[in-house]
């Protein structure tokens, strides 16, 4: 039995292991706190307003991950209900800002790497032993994507519940583990996977016996029962796909061997940068990567069937590695088929199998096998905090992000150049746009996204003709997105084609119902046209359509209000301009400028908002600031105002 005093210093030494261990996380991960959202962030984050109330809990519980806010749900979609929800307490405390979020993150990553030093520390009864692999996972240049991407936060929140699951189980505190494996399994599917990582844990650890094994283990298949069938019949995000073909799922799995390969490379030698991969699949069964497959797999269980011998902490390792990479093995095609935060999870298993060695190979024990071991470890452990660091350091100058995606030769090498093209139009320089969106074309000549950008050029050029032709071009390769006719409209009417635009944005408004810009555009057309009725039913109709979604709502009724205010309806424009003020007054930017018309704020207040919190929307106060001066009466500072910004304002 282990004295008090040596419990006392092996707590002291845990705590002080576990700083480390924090602390190096956030030194590396730091240097990208408060990086602009990328790529799927848009959607996951930026657009999608079920973040942004507390209240609407149980609707963030029947959306996919990735939020459409259409009708149809593609089975395709992520379920992860419990990181949406995640997302939305950020977005309580932080709004869009994402140095929030990368706190979050990294919080999460201090958690999944504290509680793996504290199961090796089970594992091992050693500290120093089980501290060195954890630090070593905890500054790995792999996990950057998981942690500093953060819409793959699935993939840490999960890992850390399905690591105390583990953690409570071997404490027979089946309750909690149970509600931790409940809680990974709404963090990201993968989870699923836990009854077999306790299965694992009984073998090597725990060995209960046979019946208090099955009474321990039975409830956790029970639960991943019901998960799966929730899925498949009760949850609008349905599990699995509706039909697979079984034989092309065997060509994907034969085809992973390369790419495997590829994932032990990310390992042992991270790059500066990398980017999710695709995999080329094999046609025919007797293609070379096949044979190549067929060999990393009987080395893998061969090595798999020497640990099982001895059924301690390297059999552990070496199954949760292989056990961890099954999800990602193509069964099911997926996009995308390669990634680097893929191997959260799996390099754990290797983490394990690192301290299995050291505990062997006593070198925690012996001077000499210290030293060996030290000045191997060392310099490791530099290269991937330099490497971790440099990607980290990548990721907080967005410019610079795309400009190394742009380089990196993967196939998804246009996005870098699409989003230089984006920024460059952002910031007004189309000149310097054009030769990266040119490059993006000429990689993927078929991505709407890039026609779509393309027509924005144009349109910034004065080149209607020209911008017409590409939003075209991006509704041909994907006509389900109705934004690209929205973008047609937008053409046509500045060609002052109104009725065209009408009859482009009836049609859209069947497929998107709860657009704003729909109704917004079809206001204008109508507006112009002189069917002001019109006008008024379809922005009656639009407030109706877009109710369930803040945003478009609010959208909407700004430009109702506007339309009020053109026509000379004081009353109705007023009404519309205080409910903006009154009922929706934490909506971005529209609720400043209600107030600003309303009277509620002076110009002077408004313009010190726009100062601090809507940066790159000065352009646009010349319009509400005269609004606001009208619709007081004001017109001595009507006067003035059109007086000091005549030049502006022409």
């Amino acid at each position: 039995m282990q004295n008090p005093s040596a419990r006392i210093e092996s707590r002291h030494s845990t705590l002080i292991f576990s700083f480390i261990i924090c602390a190096a996380i956030f030194l590396l991960y730091s240097v990208s706190f408060g990086h602009n959202f990328l790529f799927d962030e848009e959607s996951i984050i930026l657009k999608n307003p079920l973040i942004r109330d507390l209240s609407q809990v149980l609707e963030i519980f029947k959306q996919p991950y990735f939020y459409q806010g259409l009708p149809e749900i593609s089975w395709s979609q992520y379920y992860r209900p419990l990181t949406t929800l995640t997302f939305a307490i950020d977005y309580h405390f932080w709004n869009v800002n994402p140095l929030g979020y990368n706190l979050t993150n990294t919080l999460l990553q201090c958690g999944v790497c504290v509680l793996l030093f504290k199961l090796l520390s089970m594992m091992f009864k050693d500290t120093l032993t089980a501290f060195l692999p954890a630090l070593l996972y905890s500054v790995h240049t792999i996990h950057t994507e998981a942690v500093t991407y953060i819409a793959s936060r699935g993939d840490v929140l999960g890992t850390f519940f399905i690591l105390l699951a583990l953690f409570l189980y071997w404490k027979s505190r089946i309750l909690g583990a149970l509600l931790a494996h409940a809680l990974a399994l709404f963090s990201k599917e993968s989870a699923i996977l836990l009854p077999a990582y306790i299965v694992l844990l009984e073998l090597a650890f725990v060995k209960s016996d046979r019946k208090n094994f099955l009474k321990k283990v039975t409830p956790f298949i029970i639960l991943n029962v019901i998960y799966i069938l929730f899925r498949k019949f009760i949850c609008p995000v349905p599990l699995g796909p509706p039909s697979n073909d079984w034989g092309q799922a065997l060509l994907r799995v034969l085809s992973m061997g390369p790419p495997f390969l590829s994932y032990l490379e990310a390992i042992f030698i991270p790059e500066v940068f990398k980017f999710s991969l695709t995999v080329n699949f094999s046609k025919t069964f007797h293609d070379p990567q096949v044979l190549l497959t067929l060999g990393v797999v009987f080395l893998l269980l061969a090595g798999w069937v020497l640990t099982l011998r001895r059924r301690g902490a390297a059999f552990f390792g070496m199954s949760v590695f292989l056990v961890s990479f099954l999800p990602y093995l193509q069964i099911i095609h997926f996009y995308p088929e390669w990634a680097e935060h893929y191997l959260y999870m799996p390099a754990i298993g290797l983490t394990i199998l690192l301290g299995s060695f050291l505990k062997h190979a006593g070198v925690t024990r012996s001077k000499r096998a210290f030293i060996v071991f030290f000045v191997l470890y060392f310099p490791f452990f530099s290269f991937l905090c330099y490497r971790t660091w440099e990607r980290n350091k990548i990721y907080n100058d967005t410019e610079t992000y795309f400009q190394y995606l742009a380089k990196s030769g993967a196939r998804y090498a246009h996005f870098g150049y699409q989003n230089l093209g984006r920024l460059a139009l952002e910031g007004g320089e189309p000149d310097k746009a054009i030769v990266s969106l040119k490059t993006a074309e000429s990689i993927e000549p078929h991505s709407d996204v890039t026609q779509n950008l393309l027509g924005l050029y144009y349109l910034q050029k004065g080149k209607l003709e020209d911008a017409l032709n590409h939003f075209n071009l991006a509704y041909q390769c994907n006509s389900v997105n109705q934004v690209y006719r929205i973008n047609t409209s937008y053409i046509l009417m500045r060609m002052e084609k109104y009725q065209e635009v009408v009859e482009i944005l009836e049609k859209a408004q069947k497929g998107v119902p709860e657009y704003s810009s729909v109704y917004i555009n079809l206001l204008a057309a109508n507006e112009l046209l002189g069917n002001i009725d019109a006008a008024r039913q379809w922005g009656a109709k639009g407030l109706v359509m877009t109710r369930k979604n803040e945003w478009e709502e609010v959208t909407l009724l700004m430009a109702v209000a506007r339309m009020s205010y053109r026509q000379g309806w004081e009353d109705v424009a007023k009404a519309r301009f205080t409910e903006i003020a009154e009922k929706h007054a934490k909506v971005f930017w529209y609720s400043d400028i209600a107030r600003l018309i309303i009277g509620k704020i002076t110009t002077q207040e408004f313009s010190k908002l726009v100062e601090s919190r809507y940066f790159g929307f000065e352009n646009s106060t010349q319009g509400y600031t005269l609004m606001s001066f009208v619709m007081q009466k004001k017109w001595d500072d009507v006067e003035k105002f059109l007086e000091k910004n005549k030049d502006s304002l022409e």
